[in-house]
């Protein structure tokens, strides 16, 4: 459901879109999201540890990180579900256009990882390598799949952290991309802990929720900061 609250301005100064009512985490809270209007530091490529070092000294010094996988979804979420308000339907588009097409281009990593364990359930982490880093377990392993047909729904709610069911998320992407969405996994029981980042990919036929990439890969990312909602820094546009 559309937000009244909702709002988006393009900060023309520091190349960034800001995004208002961005739900991201299964407690309900909004937040404010500010997106790049290019991929983080020109576009390079980095291995996702790589890039917890580059954006953690960004961050600290005032400037942006990479996002989540979380994070990423929620702006495609708030996106949808306004995209028919008249006031902000052409900034949308805009912001819609933009990730397509970067996700057309590139792979993209995104700041979540997964460890695959041995025994019990895997590990999910969101944030890794910046202050806000933390864990939570679930079972995503199994078999490659579209989402919508998954049978471990539970697995996508920590995916993307959100209580959304996987009908629900899939939209998101149909939304972003026009196809539905399918998850790349590691799809059995490793010997040891196995630890591989979520990438995101978009092609003609599918949008790829990759949960099985390798660790020494390298990849482009885009960039952020996010702001519990209220709290987001005024700036003059």
């Amino acid at each position: 459901m559309a937000n009244s609250d909702f709002g988006i301005e393009k900060v023309v100064a520091t190349s960034h879109w800001r995004v208002h009512t961005v739900p991201i985490g299964r407690d309900g809270k909004l937040y404010t999201v500010e997106l790049c209007t290019d991929l983080l530091d020109g576009g390079a490529s980095r291995t996702q540890d790589e890039w917890a070092k580059f954006s953690k000294a960004e961050l600290n010094a005032g400037r942006y990180g990479y996002l989540s996988a979380p994070q990423i979804r929620g702006l495609v979420h708030v996106c949808r579900i306004n995209k028919d308000n008249p006031k902000y339907d052409s900034s949308i588009r805009e912001i819609q256009e933009f990730l397509k097409r970067q996700f057309s281009k590139h792979f993209l990593v995104t700041n979540s990882r997964v460890d695959y364990m041995p025994s019990g359930q895997d590990v999910v982490t969101y944030e890794y390598g910046l202050d806000g880093e933390h864990q939570v377990k679930a079972t995503i392993l199994g078999p490659d799949e579209y989402i919508i047909k998954t049978k471990n729904p539970q697995g996508y709610h920590i995916l993307f952290d959100t209580n959304d069911d996987p009908k629900e998320i899939n939209s998101d992407f149909v939304y972003l991309n026009g196809t539905n969405a399918y998850a790349w996994k590691v799809n059995s029981k490793p010997e040891s802990k196995e630890t591989r980042v979520v990438r995101l990919d978009a092609y003609p036929y599918r949008f790829y929720v990759d949960c099985s990439g390798y660790l020494q890969v390298s990849n482009s990312v885009f960039g952020g900061k996010v702001f519990v909602e209220g709290d987001a820094p005024k700036t003059k546009q």
